[in-house]
């Protein structure tokens, strides 16, 4: 079986709350369902999140809505208000929550003056301090610094560390230049030949670390600064050079953690300005270090096959997820480059998503 998802990369629509309005619907609730992502196991407990409109004037303030289960008891939940009408009543909300298949699959959002939500037991929640920013609460220990050498310093996920002090996650960017250009690469490969190429390897620098959700189901932390190239920048224009330091390239990253899940979305993206058919992004990734699972192999669209300790789990070619072994459980890639494959590599004990 396909276990749970110890790191995930966005794929939110995946676990995506879907607005059920139809007849006969009572003016103080809302029908919701849940949809999984393909493979996953019904009694695991995954983010679900949601945006949730609203009439005009139907609904006053935020602090008056609970989600409910096919029973009517009470769920925990995150509530954020994200937008409103000219007359100040709640226009759009967007819903937070974690939950396991048999409940997601008949919800009911109940909202007005009477809706007294009750607050979350053991709930996340974030300190700051000189550029550090700590997540705990719900089963999630994590850190992040912004004068650190990785992304993600500490990461542990109901009582399982994936990510150990002294060793942490870091954003990997490798960039190939070929002075051939496109002759340097042989029809339908990736593999140049090209005696000038050379292979540059970036240092992060994070310049802002900010919270964006603080809890009390999802928290959600931005990293921006830059990856410094310097053979990629001794190429640029001289005006470049004047402007900035040679090859830095901005990049930005989005962390959200959940309350009483093992699993961690991140989103993450960087601004390269390299010559078309010269320079190229050979290796854009986060690094786990000592990750990597005993076995299985690359997993690669279409097709997505795992080889795992003698069983052989399929996931459908339409799914367009990839998936590879880590020691405490499973990485997953949703979409890649322009929705290319994109997949998971294992390298010197660690693994590349």
């Amino acid at each position: 079986m396909i276990q749970l998802p110890q790191f995930s990369a966005p794929a939110l629509s995946a676990f995506a709350f879907i607005l059920a309005l139809g007849t006969g619907v009572s003016a103080a609730s809302v029908p919701l369902r849940g949809e999984l992502p393909e493979g996953a196991k019904a009694a695991e407990a995954l983010p679900f999140r949601g945006g949730v409109p609203f009439p005009k004037g139907a609904l006053r303030s935020a602090e008056h809505i609970r989600l409910l289960d096919g029973a009517g008891r009470e769920l925990p939940c995150q509530i954020e208000r994200t937008a409103v009408w000219p007359d100040g009543s709640v226009k759009w909300v967007l819903v937070d929550a974690v939950l396991t298949a048999d409940v997601a699959s008949a919800l009911k959002l109940e909202y007005g003056p009477d809706a007294k939500r009750a607050a979350v037991g053991d709930p996340l929640h974030v300190e700051t301090e000189n550029g550090l920013v700590r997540v705990m609460g719900g089963g999630v220990e994590a850190v992040m610094k912004r004068d650190g050498p990785g992304v993600l310093e500490r990461c542990v996920l109901n009582g399982q560390t994936l990510v150990v002090a002294g060793a942490p996650a870091r954003l990997v960017v490798e960039h190939l230049r070929l002075p051939r250009g496109p002759s340097a690469l042989a029809t339908h490969t990736f593999m140049p030949d090209d005696e000038g190429a050379s292979l540059d390897t970036g240092t992060l620098q994070i310049e802002d670390l900010a919270v964006e959700s603080a809890g009390p189901i999802r928290v959600t932390v931005r990293l921006r600064g830059f990856v410094l190239l310097p053979r990629f920048g001794a190429t640029l224009p001289d005006e470049v050079k004047k402007r900035e330091p040679p090859g830095r390239m901005p990049f930005s990253m989005r962390l959200s953690f959940h309350r009483q899940s093992p699993v961690v979305l991140g989103q993450h993206q960087i601004v390269f300005s390299g010559e078309p058919d010269l320079d190229y992004l050979v290796r854009w990734a986060i690094e786990l270090p000592n990750a990597a699972g005993p076995s299985g192999r690359l997993i690669l669209e279409p097709g997505a096959e795992l080889d795992l300790a003698g069983k052989n789990p399929v996931l459908a070619a339409s799914s367009r997820l990839c998936w590879a072994p880590l020691k405490t459980g499973f990485a997953l890639i949703r979409h890649g480059w322009e929705n290319r494959p994109c997949g998971i590599a294992r390298e010197n004990g660690s693994s590349f998503v």
